[in-house]
């Protein structure tokens, strides 16, 4: 009997260690940015709310790698310790880059919106420039990034 317990319990905190181990999903942006010119105030409010569900996701995302990191680097030396938390860094920037870069893409659609009064049609605006942008800027990658105005 006291084989059996010992197993079980075995097998529960090899079963707690592999989800303590299991990789973190990156989020991506499953919205777009609408263009101002011509995108409607529903269509930016939309986005808005998109963008910060998205915004909730990569804080989410930044939790569980931390939690992942703490448990990798337990018995690890110093140069493995480092190189996790560049790695951590690394995967983390990326995502916090893109949501940055939304972010603004989205304050100046919001803008040209304010100036031109919008339209009916939404299309997709191109986010990309503001996203390398965001990936290039001084201390990229630092801290949470904003997600709304």
């Amino acid at each position: 009997m006291r084989t059996f317990v010992r197993v079980v319990f075995a097998g529960l905190v090899l079963l707690q260690a592999s989800a303590a181990f299991a990789d973190c999903a990156r989020p991506r942006p499953t919205f777009s940015i609408p263009e101002g010119g011509s995108a409607s105030e529903t269509d930016l409010t939309a986005a808005n709310t998109a963008l910060a569900d998205f915004g909730g996701k990569v804080r989410d995302y930044l939790n569980c790698m931390n939690g992942e990191m703490s448990q990798k680097a337990v018995g690890k030396d110093t140069a493995a310790r480092e190189e996790l938390n560049k790695a951590h860094a690394a995967a983390y920037n990326e995502s916090a880059n893109e949501l940055r870069g939304l972010a603004a893409c989205y304050k100046t659609q919001r803008e040209i919106f304010k100036t031109t009064g919008g339209g009916s049609k939404a299309k997709p605006a191109d986010c990309s420039s503001y996203i390398a942008s965001a990936a290039t800027q001084a201390g990229g990658g630092g801290g949470t990034p904003m997600t709304t105005e």
